[in-house]
């Protein structure tokens, strides 16, 4: 039927191994593909803060061709109500809510996937530089660089408040 989608029966899709392209190929069937959109937060790498009160402004959108998965968003609080009373001050700033985690590493830094940042509304200290996808988790960790040259580190709970805006992009693997 020329007016239908072609579909293919869970597990299967399009072989592509009639190439040979070389010795660390571990699949050419394309077998997924994805569109959709997640609603990203702020979050601890320990747990979930108890309150958070987001803007409208906050949301995001997600292709997955395969595994590979990019997303774009913004996570966005404007003077509303947070409690982060429930996740210690020290713990890594992460944003959560990505639609599927990312894979663990396999060699060397291939699951560390680095994704960009703007900022612009930061009311705390060290406003965040980029972000890094972790392992077999759906969040990621946010970064600032204290001075040009110096090693990044990891944003603490501690630096959020109730003015906080980041839009992001980020491209990482998923199982």
């Amino acid at each position: 039927n020329s007016s239908g989608n072609l579909a293919f029966a869970s597990g299967n899709g399009i072989d592509f191994s009639a190439t040979s392209d070389g010795p660390n190929v571990s699949t050419e069937i394309f077998d997924d593909y994805e569109e959709g959109t997640f609603e990203p937060i702020f979050r601890g790498a320990t747990g979930t803060f108890n309150t958070v009160a987001y803007h409208g402004d906050t949301g995001g959108r997600y292709t997955k061709v395969g595994n590979l998965v990019m997303v774009t968003g913004c996570v966005r609080i404007n003077g509303g109500t947070l409690d982060k009373s429930n996740i210690s001050s020290t713990d890594t700033l992460c944003i959560g809510g990505l639609p599927f985690n990312n894979n663990s590493r396999t060699n060397g830094d291939n699951a560390d996937n680095h994704g960009t940042l703007r900022v612009p509304v930061w009311s705390g200290s060290n406003c965040p530089n980029f972000l890094q996808a972790r392992q077999n988790v759906d969040y990621c960790n946010l970064y600032f660089i204290g001075n040009i040259g110096a090693i990044h580190s990891t944003n603490q709970v501690s630096q959020l408040t109730n003015q906080s805006m980041v839009q992001f992009t980020l491209v990482y693997t998923s199982g």
